[in-house]
């Protein structure tokens, strides 16, 4: 009988654990077909960042120099017992001691854009201005600097920080400080988005 118990606590506490997101800090390499390695010190998870959003996010992190990131997601265990996340990947960032040795981009105003737009499109910049309007179906919310208009597309951001964006009120004007990487719209003159 305390074999029998013993069974069926062990399946409730695995069955709960899978359900649950971990998050991991430490330093990452690149792994076999796609994956990474986090190494936290004392155990290495293997992450495979199949979504185009995990993927872009570890290409900056690669061109930017970062070495430490956190990852969360539910994990699962090789036959072997090395964790790691495969479909449950929920967030992967960069870790709080790197962002703050990142360079701030500058803030720009949308002027300074139109009157020299070879010079800050394609790159990472700040802009400041209030919020406006809100486009469920794009994905994205305008930004009015002056009488000048932004569009800011927020569907790469993790899905944690969509919430600040979804619960404002259309033109509320709330003041908002906005950095991304600056792109021109093909089908517009003088008009750009981040």
């Amino acid at each position: 009988m305390k074999t029998i118990v013993a069974i069926v606590v062990f399946v409730v506490v695995a069955l709960a654990v899978a359900t649950f997101a971990d998050t991991f800090e430490g330093e990452w390499r690149n792994g076999p077909d796609g994956s990474i390695y986090v190494y936290t010190g004392r155990l290495t998870v293997q992450v495979f960042p199949y979504s185009r959003e995990a993927a872009d996010t570890l290409k900056t992190m690669r061109e930017l120099g970062i070495k430490r990131i956190v990852v969360k997601g539910r994990t699962e265990a090789w036959p072997g017992g090395q964790l790691y996340i495969k479909n449950g990947l929920e967030n992967i960032a960069p870790a709080e001691s790197e962002l703050q040795k990142l360079p701030k981009p500058p803030i720009v105003t949308y002027v300074q854009i139109l009157l020299d737009p070879e010079r800050y499109v394609g790159r990472t910049v700040t802009m400041e201005g209030s919020f406006t309007y809100h486009n469920a179906e794009r994905r994205s919310f305008d930004m009015k600097q002056d009488d000048n208009q932004l569009e800011v597309f927020y569907e790469n951001l993790p899905k944690s920080e969509w919430q600040t964006i979804l619960t404002q009120k259309n033109f509320s004007e709330a003041k908002m400080s906005v950095t991304g990487k600056l792109r021109r719209f093909t089908d517009r003159v003088n008009t750009y988005y981040l």
